[in-house]
Parts: C-alpha cells; structure tokens; sequence
C-alpha cells in the first residue's frame, strides 16, 4: 500500500512520501510524480506531449498509455510505458520495506530492461507461431503395494530467498500415512528441495517403511543423486546426506513426477 493508504488505515505516522518528502503518497505519485520517477518519464515523454501526460488522473493516465499504439526507437511506447511504472513502484517498495537501495543510473537500467522485455516477448510471440504449445496433463499415481510414496518439495522466494519444504506419505490405496512441513530460512530453491528430499527421508526412516517410493518434481535434484555432484558443489553436502539414507536397510525408487 501507498503511504497515503497506509496512514487512512492508521499503519502509518504520516501520509508523506518516504522517498521524497515531497506530498501526499498516492499511487499517482509513486508512479507519475514523485521526483525520483519524474526524472525518467521526461527522459522518455517527448516535450510536445508532457503536458498531457502529466495531467491526467489516474485511471485515465494509465489506459491511454498502455492502450498507446505508437513506437519509440521501434519499440511499443505500451511496452515502455510499463516496464517503466513496474520499476518505479518495484524501486519504491525495496526502499520503504526492504533495503535502501540507490541507482545512479535509472534512465540506463530501464532503457536495458526495456529493450530485454521487448526482445522477450517478441520471441516467445516468434517461437508460440512456430511450435504450438502442447497440453500435458501431470497427476500422482498410486504406489505399488506394500509401498509408500513420499512426495517432497521445496521452494524459495527470490532463488535465494526465504524458503520452505514439505512433503506427504501415502500408502499403496492413497491413505494419509504423515506429512510434514518446515521453515528453511534463507536460501537457494535447489537447496530447499534438497532439504525437502533429506527431510522425507528422514521421517520414512523413521516410520520405519520398508519400501519407499520418492517422487520429486525437480530433474536437477533426481539428476544429482543419480549420477552424483563433486565435492565442490555448494549442494555436495546436502546430496551427500540423502545418499546415506539410499544406503540404508531398505528399498528405494526414485523418480520424477510426470
């Protein structure tokens, strides 16, 4: 939320803008007004249509550009338009709630990300008429009898980031035989699915199954204990601990989730 939002729910001192200081933090403001923002729009808005452009509200602001058909420097000004307000709002939220970050050259950084958003999407356009996309459905699978599945993932936001893992027991008719879920901390995504497969593990070995049948969704991570990592590999010592549960007194397959 704006600080404008903010202070009229009463979870803000003030409705200033923490950037600038300089007024009411609307979300016009972050977006259109603020002088952090203002400094990149008048490097791209031509001066024969800044008028306009900075007096529109809100809503009308917004349609008439990502609606705008015309080009600059052949590409879209609709494509411009929103890379630019993604980043000022993106650059706004890492300074109020997350690190206070500076970029001493914007007008080049949005420019690079203009033109890697333009190329993206021009691609993905190029490759979806060329090679049309193929539905594939993807489901679980009963175990075979007298087997457990264990099914585990992990994720984190940011690669690295805040992470988590989890995973489920079923037996050989779907039946709920456990589950779990933990709180990581900070890291990779790999690391988090690797620390899910330790932990499904674990609580299989623990439950004393007999026979498991670990299914993951990650290729790297099943590639990883297939055919091994070296020493080096940041993950060697997480790969190294599942490995000793595979040696263990019981029968594991595992596979990928298709």
């Amino acid at each position: 939320m704006t600080d404008e939002e903010r202070h009229r729910r009463h979870l803000s001192a003030s409705n200033v803008s923490q950037v600038c200081k300089g007024g009411v933090e609307s979300v016009l403001h972050v977006l259109r007004d603020c002088p952090a923002q203002l400094g990149i729009w008048v490097r791209f808005v031509p001066r024969r249509r800044q008028q306009g452009f900075f007096s529109k509200s809100l809503f009308e602001w917004l349609y008439d550009n990502l609606c705008d058909r015309s080009s600059c420097e052949d590409i879209p000004w609709s494509t411009i338009f929103a890379v630019i307000i993604w980043w000022g709002w993106k650059w706004r939220c890492s300074n109020i709630f997350g690190e206070n970050t500076k970029c001493r050259e914007r007008v080049k950084f949005v420019k690079e990300w203009v033109v890697e958003v333009y190329r993206a999407h021009s691609g993905n356009a190029l490759v979806g008429s060329t090679q049309p996309r193929v539905e594939r459905l993807i489901g679980w699978v009963l175990p075979c009898v007298g087997w457990v599945k264990v099914n585990t993932d992990g994720a984190s936001r940011g690669n690295p980031g805040l992470a988590s893992a989890g995973g489920v027991l079923r037996d050989c008719e779907g039946a709920w035989c456990g589950g779990f879920s933990l709180n990581i901390g900070r890291c990779s995504a790999q690391h988090a699915e690797l620390w899910g497969m330790y932990y499904g593990l674990y609580f299989a070995w623990e439950k004393k199954v007999p026979r498991v049948e670990l299914e993951v969704d990650s290729e790297a991570i099943v590639g990883f204990l297939k055919t091994g990592i070296s020493d080096s590999h940041p993950l060697s010592f997480l790969v190294r601990l599942c490995h000793n549960f595979l040696q263990k007194d019981w029968r594991i397959l595992l596979g990928l989730l298709d």
